[in-house]
């Protein structure tokens, strides 16, 4: 399956289950607000009568309290953790959202509050770029915060135009990497190759217009040996861009004719793509 539609299926299950929050759940208080926005730390709030926001292992009902957050309402508790500190290094290990009344009560499981409009922000990976947290609801309607293997990507940390070519700066998934920069093609067969190299940790290729591909049309930029390419993603990958072309990335332009040749842009999952144009000439 291609890695963009593997993204795509992604987040249409998350919208699904975004419309569906707020119906058929279980009775419970509701987490007002509760969003990992930065890929690190978990912000949750709620309103404050009904306590104040805590997180509880499921297994041992160990409860991980945070310091509480000032805020300018009264009306509201909130609190933050930095999940790295608190949810085990696994695949799928999760902790419920609870209210803590103070009174000696058990703690409630919070549920999610009704669904805010659709907005573009997403959820970045960690910044060393293994794990992504999610809060979601579990098979109750109650809602808990899970940590999940981020995809297999490398991260573009650079961009730009350099004399005649496009200096291209990739972070990979791992270290030793082979440096290569492809262009692959919609049916995932890489069209051409860039070399490229080694500095610092990070693979650095240099793209002239010579090094695209012949045939007009859209190409999703990867580094790594030919056989198994990794796809270059946004560094902090952290909205959807739902407007491509409003992002301006560098372009190349034929030396002879002044037509733009490729221009590169991110999709709306934050991949990195280039379009390799037809003649189109530059007004």
């Amino acid at each position: 399956m291609k890695f963009t539609q593997r993204l795509g299926d992604g987040a249409r299950a998350v919208n699904r289950a975004t419309r569906s929050l707020g119906r058929d759940l279980v009775g419970g208080p509701e987490a007002v607000y509760a969003r990992v926005l930065d890929g690190e730390h978990l912000w949750v709030a709620v309103d404050a009568a009904t306590g104040r926001p805590a997180l509880r292992d499921p297994a041992s009902g160990e409860i991980v309290e945070a310091t509480a957050l000032p805020g300018e309402d009264p009306a509201y508790a909130s609190a933050r953790w930095r999940l790295d500190d608190v949810l085990p290094p696994a695949e799928d290990a999760e902790l419920q959202l609870v209210a803590l009344t103070g009174d000696g009560a058990k703690p409630t499981r919070l549920r999610p509050a009704p669904p805010h409009p659709e907005g573009n922000l997403r959820v970045p990976p960690t910044p060393d770029g293994r794990w992504r947290f999610l809060v979601e609801p579990d098979a109750r309607g109650l809602l808990r915060v899970r940590r999940s293997s981020a995809a297999h990507v490398a991260r573009l940390t650079h961009i730009s135009v350099d004399g005649d070519a496009v200096r291209v700066v990739v972070s990979p998934p791992v270290a030793g990497l082979e440096p290569r920069l492809h262009f692959v093609a919609k049916d995932d067969l890489v069209a051409h190759s860039v070399p490229a190299e080694t500095a610092g940790g990070e693979i650095v290729a240099h793209v002239r217009v010579t090094d695209l591909p012949a045939t007009a049309g859209g190409y999703r930029v990867a580094v790594g040996p030919l056989t198994e390419p990794v796809t270059v993603v946004r560094l902090r990958n952290d909205i959807h861009i739902t407007e491509p072309a409003n992002v301006l990335l560098p372009h190349l332009l034929d030396p002879e004719t002044e037509a733009i040749a490729g221009r590169f842009l991110y999709t709306t999952q934050g991949v990195l793509r280039l379009m390799r144009k037809d003649a189109e000439t530059v007004s």
